[in-house]
């Protein structure tokens, strides 16, 4: 009986000739063919699409199949997630929920106010490496124990590798950017910052007055939880994150 209902729906709504074939195993039911598809049946859904009943009963009225409310939902939910990420990066940016892991150990002056703090973050630097020399070219038994190298040797040379030299905290501030560990330390004003690159799981800012870039990695071993109203998320850390919140911090230094 239900399937006559559904082709009286089809007919009276769409007024298409249809062919529908129930699967009795699966409990869905097949449109097999159509004239002609003024209500584009045919892309929504393919020429062989499977539906319960209760879905093609929606079709009919002009309803969704499952698979497109599902669709829908999702595209609802990723709207929400990028709002409520506007939102979370402005609250963080203002000072209003500043992203505290631990106290900041950091002395703050007039009107200065954390935006975040980050521990178990490291500090890297370029270190000169020296590679020891070598003999190049073939060796010749002359007696018994000694042995003459021909060709040339190779002095020892050097090169830059980057290399972690501490882990403390990363601290920002509505003024500035410190790194503070147990061998080294590093403070950037804000207004100084010419450049900042942003990596997955690293940070490189490049400052006025520094010779040298600060090198700050590590970033992706820590993970946010953040909340806005109801809707909870895990939000993990990267430089492209960070980079955002500086840039948004500085865009409301005064001129």
């Amino acid at each position: 009986m239900r399937f006559l209902q559904l082709t009286i729906y089809f007919l009276y709504y769409f007024n298409l000739p249809i062919i529908l074939r129930y699967n009795f195993f699966q409990k869905k039911i097949k449109l097999i063919s159509w004239g002609e598809d003024p209500y584009n049946l045919s892309q929504r859904f393919g020429k062989s699409i499977a539906l319960f009943p209760e879905e093609w009963h929606r079709i009919a009225y002009g309803g969704l199949s499952d698979a497109e409310l599902e669709e829908r939902r999702k595209i609802r939910e990723e709207k929400q997630r990028e709002l409520d990420m506007e939102t979370i990066k402005h609250s963080i940016i203002s000072g209003e929920t500043p992203l505290e892991l631990g106290e900041a150990p950091v002395v703050l002056k007039k009107g200065e106010k954390i935006i975040f703090n980050l521990p178990g973050i490291e500090l890297q630097e370029y270190r000169k490496e020296r590679i020891r020399g070598t003999y190049g070219g073939v060796s010749f038994r002359v007696m018994k124990g000694v042995y003459l190298r021909t060709g040339s040797f190779g002095a020892g040379e050097s090169k830059e590798e980057l290399k972690a030299v501490d882990i403390g905290n990363l601290i920002m501030t509505n003024k500035k950017i410190v790194f503070m560990g147990s061998r080294k330390s590093a403070s950037i004003n804000l207004a100084k910052i010419i450049g900042i690159e942003a990596y997955e799981n690293a940070l490189v800012i490049h400052a006025e007055n520094r010779k040298k870039p600060v090198i700050l990695s590590g970033l992706d071993k820590l993970k946010l939880e953040m909340s806005v109203e109801d809707r909870a998320y895990e939000i993990p850390l990267t430089g492209i994150f960070l980079k955002e919140l500086i840039e948004g911090v500085i865009r409301e230094l005064p001129s």
